[in-house]
C-alpha cells in the first residue's frame, strides 16, 4: 500500500529563514495513518543529536517508525539495516561520511532510497549524491513537507 498524503497547512518548520534550528514540534498531520506507514521503518544518520530527535519526531508524527543513528558506522551494525524502508543521511558525518556511506551501499548492490539532508549548500555534493541514485538532497533548515514528500517517493509502487 502507496503512503498518501493530505496537504495541511504550509507545515515549514519554525523559524525557517532566521537562523533558529529544526524542532519538528506543533506539525499539523500530513500523512494519512494506514497499516503501510505504521510498518514502514525510515532510518535517521545525523551526528547532530539534537537534529537525529528533531528529524525523529517529525517521522514518527507522519506515523512511521523511526531508527536514529549517531554515524554511519553504527547504522551498518545495527539490526535495522537491512529493515529501513528508506534512509535520511546527512552529508558531513565523522568517519565515514554520508557520500561514503552512499557508495559503499551502491557497491553493495542495496537498493536503499537515501534522501540526504546537509547544513552545507555545496553543489558538488548534491550532483555526486544525485548522480548515485539519492532520492532528494535537502538542506537545512528544510520543510517538513519536503522530507515528507521525499519520503513518499522512496516507497515503492502499488
Amino acid at each position: 500500500m502507496k503512503l498518501e498524503r493530505q496537504l495541511v497547512g504550509s507545515a515549514l518548520l519554525p523559524g525557517q529563514g532566521s537562523g533558529s534550528t529544526f524542532s519538528g514540534e506543533n506539525l499539523p498531520p500530513t500523512l494519512v495513518h494506514s497499516e503501510a506507514a505504521e510498518t514502514t521503518l525510515v532510518a535517521v544518520v545525523d551526528d547532530d543529536e539534537s537534529m537525529r530527535k528533531a528529524v525523529g519526531r517529525l517521522i514518527t508524527s507522519f506515523g512511521l517508525g523511526v531508527e536514529v543513528f549517531p554515524s554511519a558506522e553504527e547504522f551498518l551494525d545495527s539490526a535495522h539495516y537491512e529493515d529501513a524502508a528508506c534512509l535520511i543521511l546527512d552529508v558531513g558525518l565523522p568517519g565515514m561520511s554520508g557520500l561514503e556511506l552512499q557508495s559503499r551501499l551502491v557497491a553493495s548492490k542495496s537498493d536503499l532510497p537515501i534522501i540526504f539532508i546537509t547544513a552545507h549548500d555545496d553543489e558538488a555534493a548534491r550532483l555526486r549524491a544525485l548522480q548515485a541514485g539519492a532520492v532528494d538532497f535537502l538542506q537545512k533548515p528544510f520543510r517538513e513537507e519536503a522530507l515528507l514528500q521525499a519520503i513518499i517517493c522512496c516507497q515503492p509502487a502499488d
